[in-house]
């Protein structure tokens, strides 16, 4: 994307990172860097789901959480 496709744009925030490995998509790397939860909020999710089974709301499978 250029900047002429978003002409009031500001790019400010922005920046660039250059990626050792030459292989790795940018899917790739979101599930490296997303694809496992820490086990804190692992844990503040189990909490999560005991607290608002009382309410009727869904709760997200233990699987889903790994």
């Amino acid at each position: 994307m250029t900047t002429a496709d978003l002409p009031g744009a500001h790019w400010s925030d922005t920046f660039i990172l250059e990626v050792p490995h030459g292989g790795l998509d940018a899917e790739r790397a979101a599930r490296l860097a997303l694809g496992r939860i820490p086990g804190w909020a692992r844990l503040l999710m189990r909490l999560r789901n005991l607290l608002v089974a009382p309410f009727g709301l869904k709760a997200a499978p233990d699987e889903t959480l790994a």
